[in-house]
């Protein structure tokens, strides 16, 4: 009885304190896939160029036409100069627009908790919430 009684009173505590938490992990996670995916786009787009200057510089050289060559060695030097552009995806933002959320999402947490304690009123939340949720969609266009 003891055991159930405390599993009681200490599930809703850590559940509580966990929501902070899950959304930092997921705001991370959307971040990290939205940045494979632009890389892979550019990473795409760098191959193929690279791969039809290649081909038309073989095709220049064999057909003897040194502006056919020219231009597809080009083509191929600026594949490679993508293709290694394309890690700029995995380095860290200088400004993170995603940090600036997460303190938001916090202050609402703690919102509520101030509403919970009787520390704030009703409206005085829901004014702030109104305030925070419009920034979080500022943030986010």
């Amino acid at each position: 009885m003891k055991k159930l009684l405390l599993i009681l009173l200490c599930l809703p505590i850590i559940g509580f304190g966990q929501d902070n938490d899950i959304l930092i992990l997921q705001n991370k996670v959307e971040d990290i896939s939205y940045r494979m995916d632009k890389h892979h786009q550019q990473y795409k787009k760098s191959v193929i160029t690279l791969s039809v200057g290649t081909l038309v510089t073989a095709f220049g050289v064999f057909a003897a036409t040194p502006a056919v060559a020219i231009i597809g060695g080009v083509a191929s030097l600026t594949g490679g100069i993508i293709m290694i552009d394309s890690h700029k995806w995995f380095k860290k933002p200088k400004f993170s627009e995603n940090k600036t959320i997460q303190k938001l999402l916090k202050r609402k947490i703690d919102l509520e908790y101030l509403l919970e304690s009787g520390e704030i009123g009703l409206e005085e939340y829901n004014k702030e919430i109104k305030k925070l949720n419009e920034l979080i969609q500022q943030l986010k266009q």
